[in-house]
């Protein structure tokens, strides 16, 4: 999964092919959601936060990710999954790993 979707990775490929930059986007956006889309049904989970990279990660590939997950889950079964952008925007993961460290040395 590194090697094909890592920002690194996309980033490099569309300085190497600026015109296909939605293409790549796009497919980035659907190999995740394909790649996860299992794990997430079987673990009922129906919101998805993607955080990165604002020039990678924009509306394309969140709605081609939650499109690719949606796709290969039965919503009946498993219900519609979200994939949305941090309510907290770029702070969510410093946040995060704030209540992370606070958590380990309090507890």
């Amino acid at each position: 999964m590194e090697t094909l979707i890592s920002i690194p990775r996309l980033q490099q490929r569309i300085a190497d092919a600026p015109s296909e930059k939605d293409r790549i986007i796009t497919q980035a956006g659907t190999s995740l959601g394909k790649i996860l889309a299992i794990p997430i049904a079987m673990n009922g989970i129906e919101d998805v936060v993607v955080n990165g990279d604002s020039s990678i990660i924009n509306d394309t590939f969140i709605a081609n990710m939650q499109f690719a997950i949606n796709s290969r889950i039965d919503s009946k079964l498993f219900g519609a999954v979200r994939v949305r952008f941090p309510a907290l925007e770029q702070d969510a993961s410093l946040l995060g790993e704030s209540v992370a460290v606070m958590r380990s040395e309090l507890c």
